[in-house]
């Protein structure tokens, strides 16, 4: 099947769309939320469900979102302390050269997060040109 057949999602396949947790889609509701039955937890999306909508943007021509969707789908498995330290850490002059490879390699040998360590790889070669690297002490 052809991955744009597939969209939207929520309407032609919310079977497909389920949290981490296994809460289906249709059951997150307001009432549901009042009634305790969803709790925050049950909010995080499923890795296949971004690779998912990674082949969809894919499959519609819209490259730049489909990478988006799949260096998303790497990060599930980081608690959420761990992405806001990654995002700290990516804000100009916080972080030597050498900090961010130290993540990248993480990132790709823990959590095979190969995407997002690329992506850090090159934020370093364009952090060093314009000058945005913390200089080591």
């Amino acid at each position: 099947m052809n991955p744009i057949d597939l969209y939207p999602l929520a309407v032609k396949f919310p079977e497909k769309l389920m949290s981490e947790s296994g809460i289906e889609f249709n059951q997150i509701s307001l009432e549901n939320i009042k009634k305790g039955k969803i709790k925050p937890g049950d909010f995080q999306i499923k890795k296949e469900t971004l690779k998912l909508q990674g082949e969809i943007a894919e499959a519609s021509g819209m490259n730049q979102l489909a990478e988006n969707f799949k260096r998303a789908s790497e990060l599930v498995d980081l608690n959420d302390d761990e992405i806001i330290k990654i995002y700290n850490a990516l804000r100009p002059k916080r972080s030597t050269k050498n900090q961010l490879l130290k993540i990248a390699d993480e990132l790709e040998k823990r959590y095979g997060a190969i995407k997002n360590a690329q992506f850090i790889r090159k934020a370093v070669e364009a952090y060093q040109i314009r000058g945005l690297l913390k200089q080591d002490t």
